[in-house]
């Protein structure tokens, strides 16, 4: 019975909210009822399981592309020193690129390092860190 996994709230929720301009609460509420009521239905849910991971990052691109502008609106708002710009562009490269080598070539590193690893998110923030620290 408490098998589902609960619906989580992610940091696109935020370009979710900017792309649809929907502020109530209401409309979260039904989604979520509806995401548990569907995990009753197995065969429902596997086939939301087989759709294939590209269309999933596809519907997910524009709710993405909303949070990265309101990003890029927030630092420009900023009076940013040269070492700030130069650590926020080191952090984006380096997150964004290991997006881009396979987890194949991390297989031989511990399965800890390996999922610090595979994540840029973690990586841009830590490179970011170690610059500012500098």
């Amino acid at each position: 019975m408490f098998a589902g996994v609960a619906p989580v709230p992610l940091l696109a929720t935020a370009g979710f909210l900017l792309t649809t301009k929907t502020n109530e609460k209401l409309p979260f509420i039904i989604t979520n009822v509806t995401i548990v009521v569907i995990s009753f239905f197995p065969a429902v849910t596997s086939i939301f399981a087989n759709i294939p991971s590209p269309v999933g990052y596809a519907v997910m691109f524009i709710t993405i592309a909303s949070l990265a502008s309101l990003g890029i609106k927030e630092y420009a708002s900023l009076q940013l020193t040269e070492l700030q710009l130069f650590t926020i562009s080191l952090s984006l490269m380096i997150g964004i690129s290991s997006l881009f080598v396979p987890s194949e070539a991390m297989i031989h590193l511990p399965s800890s390092i390996m999922l610090l690893a595979n994540n840029g998110l973690i990586l841009g923030e830590h490179s970011s860190a170690f610059v500012s620290s500098k």
